[in-house]
């Protein structure tokens, strides 16, 4: 069985508005050097009011699937001066066994559309989950620079705003911004992840509180807090929250598994967050416990392999697998990252440790390092069908098993019809056979490369460019 996903490209050399385009690939299976099929160019462009248009540089692409059939949705976010503006639209994005020359999606069965609830524009969506209850097929969305939750309801090939049920979260007092980054269903309730602080676009004075996430029901009613948020600014004494800068959560069992950074994004080979941490997160009542942790300071000059951020993690949906990842940037915005492999179950047990002490102990096994690599799209997409993880290392694409690399990497050259500028900015994996129970999972993006705000996109070229001159 093979294994597919979509990725977005962004080339950033006419800020503010940039180029997109959206390509697939697909990995057959092998244990060896297997090659990663592609077909770049398989959205370009769209109509608009009889007009085409071009994908702006910031769209980003999530699968889902409705009655077995492969859909995915291309948010596709443009700057008008100083106004963000997402053209949404939905395309059967069925991939054939062989990718023939100029394939493409075609007309898009929905949109484009933009999405507003409250007098404020949905332009920079995060994360999707699809559902069906009592018999109508939803889909479940969160807002990064809204900090709004929300959801579609589908009639047709129309997919319906829900202008009564939304959640928008009450960023704290303390902070200056709040932000939505992931958001999942367990059949019964919504768990969505936040993260505020102040100055968080900017390196070298980004200040974070602890991340918050938040419980309701599928309403977005009844709304239950593990975190700051409103006039609630510090956890109660004994009491654990969510580790600054999350972005992830994944449910398995009756826990949420969560990733954070830990704090803001360096640019500095020595540095990192020592508070970067994975963490469990009780379904039942978010009660917050941590697993891993990265070294603190005082660890640092004897535990180096420590000395880094999370910055993904994924499994599979029995749990027999998992992979995780660590990495930190040095100057010239390059990574230098730490793969290793285990199971889930080993990840619930570990009591607040550092990830060098499982290696010791064989728990976790090491796979693989680099110190090289550019990029910013750093992410692990477990697959079912070939037992295998895609790694999205910066600007390629390889598939690594529990033994190494299996797939030869695919780099931005062969996954994009733009320039050398260009660097990935979204993947989706086509679910269900994604892990777990069929969710999109993505890796850590720093804020800069996160919001469509416009301190956002002035640090994201400045970022960009430093790249630029290191290349030269």
């Amino acid at each position: 069985m093979s294994s597919i996903v979509a990725v977005s490209a962004y080339d950033y050399s006419t800020v503010p508005t940039g180029l997109g385009d959206v390509s697939v690939a697909r990995y057959a299976g092998g244990t060896s050097g297997a090659v990663i099929e592609t077909k770049t160019g398989v959205v370009t462009q769209y109509t608009d009011g009889g007009t085409i248009v071009r994908l702006p540089g910031d769209t980003k692409v999530f699968h889902f699937r409705r009655d077995s059939t492969d859909y995915v949705l291309v948010a596709a976010t443009k700057w008008v001066g100083q106004s963000p503006t997402c053209k949404y639209l939905i395309f059967t994005g069925t991939v054939p066994a062989t990718i023939p020359s100029g394939y493409n999606w075609g007309t898009p069965v929905y949109g484009p559309t933009t999405w507003s609830l409250g007098g404020t524009s949905l332009a920079n969506l995060y994360k999707i989950q699809a559902a069906t209850i009592s018999g109508t097929f939803y889909l479940y969305g969160i807002d990064y620079d809204a900090a709004t939750a929300f959801r579609l309801a589908a009639s047709g090939s129309t997919y319906n705003l829900d202008t009564t049920n939304y959640f928008t979260f009450s960023k704290p007092t303390t902070a200056q911004e709040g932000h939505g980054v992931d958001l999942q269903l367990d059949g019964s309730n919504v768990y969505m992840l936040y993260i505020s602080g102040t100055n968080l676009m900017l390196v070298s004075s980004a200040s974070y509180l602890n991340s918050t996430v938040v419980k309701t029901n599928l309403t977005f009613g009844s709304p239950v807090y593990k975190g700051p948020h409103g006039t609630t600014t510090s956890p109660a004494s004994g009491e654990l929250w969510p580790a600054e800068n999350a972005f992830s959560i994944q449910p398995y069992g009756t826990n949420l598994l969560l990733v954070a950074v830990g704090g803001p994004q360096h640019y500095d080979i020595n540095t990192w967050n020592p508070n970067s941490h994975i963490q469990k997160i009780a379904l039942s009542d978010l009660t917050v416990t941590n697993l891993l942790r990265a070294a603190t300071t005082a660890e640092g000059s004897s535990y180096p392999n420590d000395c880094y951020d999370f910055r993904a993690l994924t499994f599979s949906s029995d749990g027999s697998q998992a992979y995780l990842l660590t990495g930190k940037y040095g100057s010239g915005y390059v990574m230098s990252w730490r793969l290793y492999s285990t199971d889930v179950a080993t990840i619930l047990g570990a009591g607040n440790v550092l990830v060098s002490s499982l290696v010791a102990s064989e728990a976790i096994t090491y796979i693989t390092k680099a110190d090289n690599l550019t990029g910013y799209l750093w992410a692990l997409l477990y697959s079912e069908n070939t037992k295998t993880t895609w790694f999205s290392q910066g600007n390629q694409l390889a598939i690594f098993n529990a033994g190494g690399q299996v797939g030869s990497a695919m780099t931005i050259g062969s996954l994009t019809t733009l320039s050398s500028n260009a660097y990935l900015n979204g993947i989706t994996i086509y679910n269900p056979e994604a892990a777990p129970a069929g969710m999109p999972l993505k890796g850590y993006v720093a804020p800069a490369f996160a919001s469509n705000t416009a301190a956002a996109l002035i640090e994201r070229k400045r970022l960009l460019d430093q790249v630029a001159a290191a290349k030269e």
